[in-house]
Formats: C-alpha cells, structure tokens, sequence
C-alpha cells in the first residue's frame, strides 16, 4: 500500500515536469521564436532561426579587419596640372600687376611699383624690360592685338598711345572712354563723352586718336553702351535697352549704319564675349530667379541665327572672369555668391574662385581646377583670365593680390 503510493507521487511528479517543459517549448514558440516574414528565409544557425537576408555572402570574408581609428590619413597629393581637384598654382610674376597680355609664347604687363612694361616667359623665369620710358599711375589699358601698341589711361583721363617698336608715343583727347583696338589693329573704337549729351557719339578712328568718325549718337545712354569689336570687325559695340519685365534687347552696333538682328536676353545687367570665330556669344545677366547673380550663357549670333541655341551653362560668373580658346571658354567661377552680386560684382572679391572649361559646341561643363598653393590652401579670385596659344596654361591675375599666377592645363 504504501509502495503504490509513492510510485504515485513519483509519477505525479514526473507528468508535473513533463508538462512544465512542454509549455515552455510552446511559450517560446509563440513568443520568442517568432515567424518568417514574407520574403524572408529562416535558416538554423547554431539553434537560432536567422533571417537568411543578414547572413554574408558566401563570397564575402566575415572575418573583416577592424579599422584602426587613430590610424593618420594621408591626404590626397596637390596635381601639378589641372585634374579637377586640387591643383597648385604658380605665380609668373609676384608683385601687383597691371594689363596683362598673352604676345605670342609670352607675357606683357605693366608692372604697378615702377610704371613700367614687361615682357615675361610663361614659366616667369625670362623678364624683359620693354622699354625705358615711366608711365606713373596708370588706370587702364587697352593693348592692340599684336602687342605692339598699348593705350594709357590715368586718372586725369589723359589717353596717351605708347608704340613700342617706335618708343614713341601720342596724345589722344580726354574725352575718348572706353578705348580699344580693332581685331587688326588699325583702328581704335571708343566713347566720346562730354558734358554735353548733344555732343557725345560712338566713333573710331586711327590709333594715334587722327581720322575721328562718329558712327552713332550716344546723348545719355553711355552706360548702356559698350565697345566690343566682334572678330569680323563688322560690330563695333552693343546696346542694352530693357524690354518686358526683367528682360533685355541688345542691339549690335555696326561701322556703316547696319540694321543687324537684335537679341533678347533674359535679366539685366548684360556684359558678353565673343567667342574667336564670331558666330557666338558668352555672356551674363542677373535677374530676381538668380538672386540677381550673375549667369552665365551663350547663343549663336550671325544673320537669321542671332538668337537661336541659347545654353544656360548653369555657373554664376562673369565673361569678364573668362578667357575663350578655340572652342572652349575657360572661366573663374565663385564657389559661391551672396546675393545681389550681379549689381555689385564687388561682393565677390574675397570669394574663392573654383575654374571651369566650357565646350561652346556642347555646352558641356567641367570642373578643371580648385586652385591652391603648396600648403594645399589659399584663396584665389581671378579678376582677369588669359589663356596660352596652345590651351595648355591658364593665366590669371588674383583680384586682391594683383599678382600673375597660372595653372597648368596639360
């Protein structure tokens, strides 16, 4: 009797165990185990289910090195020709300089300390007195196409051509403003301005200021006008005039009184370049859909096709800051603008520029060079752009330093 009832409680206890291991398995099923989403594959690893997705590949190697954190990175070498990235600039002529100009192989300017012209080699290590004579304080600079010439402009408006093959020079009247020569040299176009609009006319005339002749009235649209010689020597100047809203028409100017296909432009603020074969312009305008920055553009000109193929090329930059090849314009473009830098360029003197090529067949843009110094550092805005005969070197001259400087291209 009392044997059965131990077995009994023995039994009892044994079920008891039983039955606590298996509602335990069932807990665990329904609670932790859980089920394979949709998608999903369940695969036992060491007695885990596992999503199969979170596995590694098969060709992947789990056992991954783990990364040193203070491990020192290396940074990226500055290129010695333009590549897109950081590219070292070298400075051709280290003092503040003045009218620059590409003479064949070389360089001309007018060095600011001493009032005198230079001939320079493209690598800066040639330098050339042009000649003896002192020109103090000079404003602006308008060279002929060949080098040979240049005319001064000091700030008592005094307009003095300088030939230096002869080492003589010319005294033109005050009164011309905005000079500059023809593409073959033969002429200069200009601005005469006085007190009276009456009296004030678009003209050209021999280098030496002789042979004036007035080819359109300017009364008081001075400021709209601009002297822009295009490369068939056909255009001697174009006209701003504002049309609907915020747009432009541009007129162009010819010698013998030519009823030319005007062009309108999107924005204000209109300042171009042609490019070397004429057919094209480069150019920019501002209007409130950029921040009135400017943008830069440029279109087909000639005959019926003025106007048509307009390219927004999407960079914020002036032609003024471009210099155009063969049929590529290489620009300095700012990193960045406040706003408002179309109407007052000045905004972006201390602004990095950052240089570009443009294919003006394509529209195509690349980036070529983030200019910098040995340190891998500096800041360089280009207030001028020239480019070597052969497209292989960019000039340019730094808005704050004054200093000629360049970058290789190839």
């Amino acid at each position: 009797m009392k044997l059965s009832s131990v077995l009994r409680i023995v039994l009892l206890i044994i079920g008891f165990i039983i039955t606590v291991i298996f509602l335990g398995y069932i807990i665990y099923s329904v609670f932790f185990r859980g089920e394979a989403k949709p998608g999903q594959q369940l695969v036992n690893v060491n007695g885990v289910l596992i999503n199969a997705s979170e596995l590694p590949l098969a060709n992947e190697n789990v056992n991954r090195p783990i990364a040193n954190v203070n491990e020192e990175i290396t940074a990226l070498p500055i290129s010695r020709v333009a590549r897109g990235g950081d590219t070292l600039v070298n400075d051709i002529v280290d003092i503040s300089v003045d009218g620059v100009t590409v003479a064949g192989s070389n360089l001309r300017y007018y060095d600011k300390t001493t009032g005198q012209f230079y001939q320079i080699s493209p690598d800066g290590k040639i330098k050339s007195l042009l000649s003896d004579e002192i020109f103090p304080e000079v404003d602006t600079i308008a060279w002929a196409p060949d080098a040979s010439q240049v005319i001064l402009t000091f700030p008592d408006e005094t307009n003095i051509l300088y030939d230096f093959n002869s080492k003589k020079q010319a005294t033109l009247p005050k009164e011309m403003k905005e000079i500059e020569f023809s593409p073959t040299g033969s002429e200069i176009g200009f601005e005469y301005v006085t007190d009276n609009p009456d009296n004030n006319f678009l003209g050209v005339s021999k280098p030496n200021g002789s042979e004036i002749k007035a080819v359109e009235a300017l009364g008081d649209q001075s400021a709209n006008v601009a002297v822009n010689w295009s490369p068939s020597n056909q255009v001697l100047a174009t006209f701003r005039k504002g049309s609907s809203g915020e747009n432009q028409e541009i007129f162009f100017v010819g010698l013998q009184g030519e009823n030319f296909k005007s062009l309108e432009v999107e924005g204000r603020g209109f300042e171009a370049n042609w490019n070397q074969s004429g057919d094209k312009l480069l150019y920019s305008t501002y209007d409130s859909a950029t921040n009135y920055n400017p943008e830069l553009k440029f279109v087909d000109y000639g005959g019926d096709n003025t106007g048509r193929n307009v390219v927004n090329t999407g960079l914020n930059t002036w032609p003024s800051k471009c210099a155009i090849g063969t049929s590529s314009a290489y620009c300095g473009v700012p990193s960045y603008l406040e706003k408002g830098s179309g109407i007052y360029p000045e905004i972006a003197n201390n602004i990095p520029d950052v240089f570009y090529r443009i294919d003006l067949r394509t529209g195509t843009k690349t980036k070529l060079a983030n200019p910098v110094n040995q340190d891998g550092t500096g800041i360089y805005n280009a207030s001028q752009v020239y480019l070597s005969p052969d497209e292989s070197i960019l000039y340019f001259t730094d808005t704050n330093t004054g200093k000629l400087q360049s970058v290789k291209l190839k």
